[in-house]
C-alpha cells in the first residue's frame, strides 16, 4: 500500500497512523543490510532543497537530476516494526547515511493487533532543517 502526499513539515511537525500485523518475521534487523526485511514500514522523504546544499551536495543531486529528471530526496525517516527485541530505536540505515530507522515497535507480542503510531516531531528526529549527519545529536 502507497500513500503519497506532501505537506509542510513546519505545520504537520508528527504524523499518526494505525498499523497491523499478523505475523512478524524474525528477519528485520535494522543494523544490518541483510535484515532490511519488515511485515510493516513508514517511509517519509524529505525533499532535496538545492538553495540549503553545499556544494558536493549540488554537484550530485544535479547528476541525479539530469539522469532522473527530477532529485532523489535528500533525507528519509523510515519507520519500522521489527519482530526482533532489540534496544535502540533509531539507527542508521547500512545503506547510506541519509536514512535513518526509528524502530516504533518491537517483538511479536502484538501479532495480529491494531497499532497506534506517531511520529516524533521533525525537530527531534532530524527534518529538513537539520543535515543529517547533524542529526545524531539531535536524537535522545
Amino acid at each position: 500500500m502507497v500513500c503519497r502526499r506532501t505537506f509542510n513539515v513546519a505545520e504537520t511537525p508528527c504524523l499518526r497512523w494505525r498499523w497491523k500485523v499478523e505475523q512478524l518475521s524474525n528477519r528485520g534487523d535494522p543494523k544490518g543490510k541483510a535484515g532490511d526485511d519488515y511485515s510493516i514500514r513508514v517511509y517519509v522523504m524529505f525533499s532535496y532543497d538545492p538553495t540549503q546544499a553545499i556544494l558536493g551536495e549540488r554537484l550530485t543531486y544535479g547528476a541525479a537530476k539530469a539522469i532522473y529528471d527530477q532529485y532523489p530526496p535528500h533525507s528519509t525517516l523510515n519507520y519500522v516494526w521489527t519482530g526482533r527485541s532489540i534496544s535502540e530505536q533509531i539507527i542508521q540505515s547500512p545503506y547510506t547515511d541519509k536514512v535513518f530507522m526509528v524502530v516504533l515497535e518491537k517483538g511479536k507480542e502484538r501479532d495480529g493487533q491494531w497499532g497506534r503510531s506517531r511520529s516524533r516531531s521533525w525537530r527531534t528526529t532530524g527534518g529538513p532543517s537539520a543535515r543529517i549527519p547533524q542529526q545524531r545529536r539531535a536524537w535522545p
